[in-house]
């Protein structure tokens, strides 16, 4: 499908993105209860600065518990847990094969409280897909975000500049705490009072965190030791295959990546290979 070519690109236009946007509006997707509540927003500036190399991998590593408190993780720990294991048992495992299910018999979902940003890994044996709490609710509030930009017609290009900016500002020029998506961006507190800014919001973290767990358990499926790019490639094929399955177009994916893009580090960030 031409949607899944597009997946393939590490950083996605703001035009194109902007059709995904309006397509999606369009569509149906994978949908349940949403889960998010946020906190008072204020208005952080977004800027500029440099890591050195060691650095650039700081807030990717530790981000999340470095912009929630260790209460608001343990709140939200239990509602992902639940939400995501309901995905998996009624929304993935129905449209596999039965050679699928039967390389993930046994397969346990874990969502604790760890500090990595992209944090979300299989790992076997026991064959295990972790979703991280904090990372979770990083990828929630960003989805909110988009949808309230969207709708509100504000610029999206202003969520790139949050992120590049988490990923090239030091942690102690924020006080030692970075700002969330609606401290940064100005999402106000009751965003998801808006009827479509809840229903586009929740169809991107939901096809997002689909789309995740159908890539790690792919990892799991093919034994995949791990670090290979031809390993990732062939979890996201399977991913993908699944999200057709569900007939739900991957869209949280697409800004799953468009995070990923700034918050990774990157070759330019290194002096040589």
């Amino acid at each position: 499908m031409r949607w899944q070519k597009m997946l393939r690109w590490p950083r996605l236009g703001l035009m194109a993105l902007g059709f995904l946007l309006a397509t999606l509006l369009a569509c149906g997707g994978m949908a349940s209860e949403h889960l998010s509540s946020q906190p008072t927003a204020s208005t952080k500036a977004v800027a500029q600065s440099a890591y050195s190399p060691a650095e650039a991998v700081q807030f990717a590593e530790a981000g999340p518990t470095l912009m929630y408190d260790p209460d608001t993780l343990a709140y939200w720990q239990g509602r992902y847990r639940t939400s995501s294991q309901r995905m998996l048992d009624e929304a993935i495992f129905p449209v596999l094969t039965p050679e699928e299910r039967q390389a993930l018999q046994g397969v346990q979902l874990k969502v604790p409280i760890e500090t990595k940003f992209t944090g979300f890994y299989a790992q076997f044996p026991p064959p295990e897909v972790v979703l991280p709490t904090g990372a979770l609710k990083f990828l929630d509030d960003l989805c909110i975000a988009y949808a309230w930009l969207w709708a509100n017609g504000y610029s999206l290009e202003t969520i790139e500049e949050y992120v590049a900016m988490l990923s090239y500002k030091p942690l102690s020029e924020f006080g030692g705490r970075y700002p969330t998506p609606f401290e940064a961006l100005g999402i106000p507190a009751n965003a998801l009072d808006d009827p479509e800014v809840d229903s586009l919001s929740l169809r991107f973290f939901n096809s997002a965190r689909a789309f995740i767990l159908a890539h790690e358990l792919a990892h799991i499926r093919f034994a995949h030791p791990g670090g290979q790019v031809v390993d990732e490639i062939q979890a996201d094929d399977f991913a993908l295959e699944v999200m057709a399955r569900v007939h739900t177009l991957p869209m949280g994916a697409v800004l799953f990546f468009q995070g990923l893009a700034h918050l990774n580090p990157n070759r330019a960030q290194f002096v040589s290979d």
